[in-house]
């Protein structure tokens, strides 16, 4: 008894693990070796030198601004153990550097440096060292200073990118920075001065804080920009690696159907796309690259893609600022985790069309319709005769359903998707849905991509579209009426679907740049997007800001 329990129970089991995952039996085309990207990210020296440009001339205003800031530093020398405190430090004249530049040094480096800055600043300072401890202000500047930095780049085990400052140094060609003691020994030390100036303590101690200073400011700058750097650089590229995109369909405006804006609603739930790095940046001397993951699937399916991006061969092109390739791996794996997980099935009757296209489901057509109004004169009665011989005056329904895993692949100027699906008809009879037919479609659907307005759509055209009949219940059907289905896709399916694509997705960073003139092409199993780009100066800004507030020089 226990033993026929335990086979029932493993039975349940399978049928219920069946039942949840689609078998899919594997396209040839698959490709099933892993190590292909599916997304290209390229910024060229020409985008690289406008970030530089915007970047400098923002670092500028602040730095000129630069008050109120505070540091404290060690003097340490035979004779002499103590400490100076810089107080209310703040910029009095700032000559920006004349010269500024950016490279890209392989393998996964890029170079900064800013060269020839000249800063005047005062400030407070106590000292304390030795027999001396005495406190006023200082003023004076540093001339010549040059800034080189380097950055370093690399993924990690979570497919996030790494972004480290090894190395930032700084030279100066001169400086010097004039004491002027003050408070209660103030007067006494400028009494003795002339006398103190010749003892190697006194020019020691003086010599210390000039010193301190001369290393300090330089310093102030590498912590910075190295803190500038290392933290946002980071969030920037961890935008770039999951992107959602429900947020971005939730205005149906656009779309007219009941039954087509339930279907877009719950494709895109949970939908977005896995960008994680697969290596490290490939770095040229004309470019910085990222080789991306590329794999859009669904928050609630957590099953691996059986198959991987194919090769994008791609020039090596930096004419534009900016480049974006897309593998058609992107499109696969969506269909893939679509068809996995339900979200290809569309139910069509009259309670989720719209008025426009309701009558089309009665089995007799309405007599009253406009001759000039198609899409109100025409019925499914009308198109298969038999339909409305055998039930007259009532409504028909029909489920729509993929027989097998689509395809896409990009052909010419367009991407094709190849489409076979299994449609169910069913009559209301007296109120009871009464399977009537069963019927396929093969055909192919032309995607034509376009970026525009700020966003990466589509059109979307039912290229051809075979319709055959498998089996019906009705008398005297004539097989070769099922054809007559076609219009339900063609002028309808077809048009709805690609109103939804139309409205597309927001190009990526719009928070950070504004795409200039992009444009789009098809390659041979890939798109580029190439693109200009004009960087969003109040975001940045406020980055330096906040990254040069409560300042410790």
């Amino acid at each position: 008894m226990r033993g026929s329990a335990l086979r029932l129970a493993l039975l349940l089991l399978y049928i219920v693990t069946v039942t949840v995952t689609r078998q899919i039996f594997q396209h040839a085309e698959w490709n099933r070796v892993p190590g292909n990207p599916g997304v290209k990210i390229r910024l060229t020296k020409k985008g690289i030198n406008h970030v530089k440009t915007v970047g400098v001339r923002l670092l500028n205003e602040q730095i000129s601004q630069l008050s109120g800031y505070s540091t404290q530093f060690v003097i340490s020398q035979p004779g002499i153990e103590g400490f100076v405190n810089l107080n209310n430090v703040r910029v009095l004249q700032y000559n920006p550097p004349q010269v500024s530049v950016v490279n890209f040094l392989p393998p996964r480096y890029v170079v900064f440096g800013l060269e020839n800055m000249d800063i005047s600043l005062n400030g407070a300072f106590y000292g304390n060292g030795g027999p001396f401890q005495v406190e006023g202000f200082v003023d004076g500047s540093i001339v010549g200073m040059t800034v080189a930095l380097t950055a370093e780049f690399a993924s990690t085990d979570d497919g996030l990118m790494r972004v480290q400052v090894p190395n930032c140094s700084t030279i100066i060609s001169r400086s010097h920075f004039n004491i002027n003691p003050q408070g209660p020994m103030g007067p006494v030390v400028k009494t003795l001065e002339p006398k103190l100036s010749g003892h190697i303590l006194y020019r020691l101690f003086y010599g210390l804080i000039n010193e301190g200073i001369r290393h300090r400011i330089p310093g102030m700058f590498c912590k910075k920009l190295k803190h500038l750097i290392e933290d946002n650089s980071p969030r920037l590229f961890k935008k770039l690696v999951r992107t959602d995109f429900e947020e971005h369909f939730q205005d149906f405006g656009l779309i007219d159907s009941p039954v087509i804006k339930k279907f877009v609603k719950d494709f895109v739930k949970g939908m977005y796309i896995d960008n994680k790095h697969i290596e490290d940046p490939i770095v040229t001397n004309e470019y910085f690259e990222t080789h991306q993951k590329g794999e859009i699937r669904y928050n609630s399916n957590n099953e691996p893609t059986p198959f991987y991006p194919k090769p994008m061969y791609t020039d090596a092109e930096s004419d534009r600022m900016l480049y974006f390739y897309g593998s058609d791996f992107l499109f696969n794996s969506l269909l893939y985790h679509a068809y996995q997980t339900n979200k290809l099935s569309i139910k069509l009757d009259k309670n989720n069309l719209s008025e426009k296209y309701r009558g089309f489901v009665a089995t007799t057509c309405n007599s009253g319709a406009l001759a000039r109004d198609f899409t109100s004169s025409i019925c499914v009665g009308k198109l298969i005769p038999a339909i409305a011989e055998a039930y007259p005056n009532t409504t028909t329904s029909f489920v729509l359903l993929p027989h097998g895993l689509p395809d896409f692949q990009f052909n010419g100027d367009a991407g094709a998707i190849k489409l076979s699906t299994r449609i169910l008809t069913y009559v209301d009879d007296h109120g009871h849905a009464k399977q009537i037919m069963v019927s396929s479609a093969e055909g192919q659907a032309d995607v034509l991509l376009a970026a525009q307005n700020g966003r990466l759509g589509g059109d979307l055209k039912l290229n051809r579209l075979a319709v055959r009949l498998h089996r019906s219940a009705l008398p005297g059907m004539d097989p070769s009426s099922i054809e007559q289905l076609t219009p339900l896709a063609k002028t309808f399916i077809g048009p709805q679907l690609s109103q939804a694509l139309k409205k597309g997705v927001p190009f990526p960073l719009k928070d950070s740049i504004t795409f200039v003139e992009p444009q789009l092409k098809t390659r041979d199993g890939y798109i580029e997007l190439a693109t200009d780009f004009v960087l969003n100066e109040n975001a940045l800004r406020k980055k330096i800001r906040e990254t040069f507030a409560d300042i410790d020089i």
